[in-house]
């Protein structure tokens, strides 16, 4: 961890006291994040590895340039508005990447904090804890986060036959019983389909540990959308996404 503190720690103080590490906040540091956290009624967004894409290039991983791009023009947009704007942005970045990512987002005109969490390499999961996601899941809610608006590189929408017995799903899995997910007038018909990527399995297991999960249209190669129709008993359309997105 002190790994991450050094990594996000600019040469000039403007800079430092934009990014800062998540699991070493100051309590000063912690109490301005929980009462900005209070002000949004428990909700953070989170983007994981929203800049996926760029630092790997198209060989020897997924690539969807026309939908990965949302993800980052989404972060920076958000970036630039004022903290009463937006819930507080959390970024889940590899350990490898994090300076890149932290002068990167120094380019831009930065007006809120972004808190960083450092990942393992092509997974989503914390580095550093026994349990990582345990371990974040504890520390959002030691600030007042019960929501979660997520977003990032990549969220798959796949049925359930497509992946690992581990990362299927069940009618009961908690993401499935939650009220963001399942808000509005929206009639549910399927529960059989799971999420993939590192986006989708950062939901699963948060959701997994308690934190209500919504999910954001700064997705790739897809989003909130394609998930409503897949819970209205529409068809997985993720083959059609990964055509549209590498035409």
């Amino acid at each position: 961890m002190a790994l991450l503190k050094q990594l996000l720690s600019g040469e000039q103080s403007h800079d430092n006291a934009r990014f800062l590490d998540f699991f070493n906040l100051n309590n000063k540091e912690k109490k301005l994040l929980a009462t900005r956290v209070g002000r949004w009624q428990g909700l953070v967004r989170i983007f994981v590895h929203p800049f996926f894409t760029e630092y790997k290039g198209p060989y020897g991983y997924d690539y969807y340039p026309k939908t990965d791009c949302r993800v980052s023009i989404g972060l920076k947009r958000l970036l630039r508005l004022p903290e009463k704007k937006t819930p507080p942005i959390m970024i889940l970045e590899e350990a490898a990447s994090l300076h890149t990512t932290r002068d990167k987002l120094s380019g831009y005109s930065i007006n809120q904090k972004a808190y960083f969490v450092a990942t393992i390499r092509d997974n989503p999961t914390p580095t550093g804890f026994e349990d990582g996601f345990a371990h974040l899941a504890e520390e959002l809610k030691s600030v007042g986060v019960n929501r979660v608006l997520i977003g990032g590189i990549y969220l798959h929408v796949v049925d359930n036959y497509l992946v690992p017995n581990d990362l299927r799903t069940s009618p009961n899995h908690p993401l499935f019983n939650q009220r963001s997910i399942l808000s509005g007038n929206l009639t549910v018909k399927r529960k059989d389909f799971s999420f993939n990527g590192c986006a989708g399995y950062a939901a699963l297991q948060l959701a997994q540990h308690g934190l209500d999960i919504s999910f954001s249209n700064f997705a790739s190669p897809q989003n909130m959308s394609d998930i409503s129709s897949a819970l209205k008993g529409k068809d997985i359309v993720e083959q059609r996404a990964m055509r549209t997105a590498r035409a």
